[in-house]
């Protein structure tokens, strides 16, 4: 999703993302320990134009909703052991950019 907005003499745009994962095994033995329900991921970002085209500040977060999740798991059904590697947590950043020739 993006909109637009004049404002002024520059213009705002924002932009808004879902990512859908489904349902995933992370052990090709499909161990139920592995297994990570479907789930989505919310980025945006937030873009103020100024006038000269050459100026920009934005806003920009990934997973705006702060969902736990796992990139990847393994384990060992018999041991009982499992290891998981934890997905990024919300990020959120602020940029100023300056192109300094057209």
């Amino acid at each position: 999703i993006s909109n637009t907005l004049e404002i002024g003499s520059g213009r705002l745009v924002s932009q808004l993302g879902w990512a859908h994962r489904g349902r995933q095994f992370y052990d090709i033995s499909a161990f139920k320990g592995t297994e990570q329900d479907a789930f989505g991921l919310m980025d945006g970002r937030v873009t103020y134009f100024f006038a000269n085209e050459r100026t920009t500040l934005s806003l920009q977060g990934t997973n705006l909703l702060d969902k736990e999740w796992y990139t990847a798991a393994g384990g060992d059904a018999n041991a009982a052991r499992l290891a998981f590697l934890a997905g990024e947590p919300r990020r959120m950043a602020l940029q100023l950019r300056h192109k300094l020739s057209r």
